[in-house]
């Protein structure tokens, strides 16, 4: 996450981070500094449920860098409000985004900002929220209970 303050570079995008504290904090501020943009960062901590549902439906875009998530909800989350996503390509983050997101292939920071500049444009001119959403649905508590069910059933005969 520490790279994401080099995406707000030549646009008026603010990053908000929010989330437990992390070790991390002093080094998106350092890389923050870096790209002239402090003014731009907020790392707000951990929010509530009706915050985080605020945050969803008023953000340009989400963006979930990780290199070590199992799942992803989030990502899901932000789909369902129609934000554009920006992930790594790494784990099983691909398996959650589909199609409908755009992904980084490294973390090198000009890289970074060409999948983002491009991904918005593209997000933009497309008009790819409702595609977002129909990726969401993908993804409910009664589909994997279902999923659950159905592997549970096929284990039991054999």
């Amino acid at each position: 996450f520490h790279l994401l303050p080099a995406l707000l570079e030549n646009n008026d995008f603010e990053l908000v981070i929010a989330g437990r504290q992390t070790p991390h904090k002093q080094r998106i501020l350092e890389e923050a500094e870096k790209y002239n943009c402090t003014d731009r960062v907020h790392i707000i901590g951990q929010i509530s449920d009706e915050d985080k549902a605020w945050y969803y439906k008023n953000c340009s875009a989400f963006l979930f860098p990780s290199v070590a998530e199992g799942f992803g909800l989030p990502i899901i989350e932000a789909m369902h409000f129609g934000k554009a996503v920006f992930l790594s390509k790494f784990t099983s983050l691909p398996e959650v985004g589909g199609d409908a997101a755009y992904y980084f292939d490294t973390f090198e920071p000009a890289h970074m900002q060409s999948v983002f500049t491009n991904g918005m444009k593209d997000f933009i001119e497309r008009d790819r929220a409702n595609e977002m959403v129909k990726q969401a649905e993908k993804f409910t508590w009664d589909i994997a209970a279902n999923q659950y069910l159905s592997l549970y059933q096929k284990c039991l005969e054999e």
